[in-house]
């Protein structure tokens, strides 16, 4: 079963050793349910973001010269609402950490396997 283009469960990966013998299904893994669950959220933290970032768009609109810092002026803060801004700033927040947990996850586990095959 896939919803929203993901699968529910895990991915299905096969991994197999140089022989052809299967060794483990990547399904039933620790990075099988990593890389699962977070191919689940990010969609779902990026339609936020989208959601959010026109709201944004409108709050700049109404940005004047007074706003506009130059050699000799400081400009001034224009107003945005509160919970948009915030909203905004924790949803990237959600998104970089997780694209960063990735990304540290599948380096440890691409290196712990590269070790266990060198060494075996």
């Amino acid at each position: 079963m896939v919803i929203n283009g993901f699968f529910p469960f895990g991915l299905l990966f096969i991994d197999r050793s140089p022989q052809g013998e299967r060794v483990r299904s990547l399904r039933t893994s620790e990075l099988g349910v990593h890389i699962s669950a977070r191919l689940n959220v990010l969609p779902r933290i990026v339609d936020r973001i989208n959601s959010e970032v026109p709201a944004l768009f409108e709050a700049v609109k109404h940005h004047g010269p007074e706003h506009v810092y130059t050699d000799t002026a400081e400009g001034r803060a224009f107003p945005v609402d509160n919970n948009l801004k915030y909203q905004l700033i924790a949803d990237i927040d959600s998104l970089f950490g997780l694209l960063s947990a990735h990304a540290e996850e599948s380096r440890r586990t691409a290196l712990r396997n590269f070790m266990a095959r060198a060494l075996s």
